[in-house]
């Protein structure tokens, strides 16, 4: 796997453009690397094998999110779903792995 990583999106506009600026920005502090920023219509999966990913997306448009929910890595939580929706946010994901959970 290459130590690189790349942040596939759904599609940059809306939230998924503030997501993607936002987390791109506290990351870039993090690489000595310019993190790349693409859409996930437009990435090959030897792409996504061959880099750490981070993904912004719902399970609704996103193939990656979709596998993992259909082998049981991805849970969205219920009370923190309705915390956030009160909050005005639309969409919240966790993935598990590793015996621990990572918010997405």
């Amino acid at each position: 796997m290459d130590s690189r990583w790349i942040m596939v999106i759904d599609s940059y506009d809306g939230l998924y453009k503030q997501a993607a600026n936002t987390l791109s920005g506290t990351i870039s502090g993090y690489l000595s690397y310019v993190l790349p920023v693409k859409l996930l219509s437009t990435v090959r999966d030897d792409t996504l094998s061959n880099h750490n990913v981070i993904v912004i997306g719902c399970v609704e448009s996103n193939r990656l999110l979709q596998a993992c929910q259909t082998q049981k890595l991805l849970n969205v939580p219920q009370q923190a779903e309705k915390v956030l929706r009160a909050a005005g946010v639309q969409r919240i994901t966790e993935i598990r792995g590793g015996g621990q959970d990572e918010a997405v």
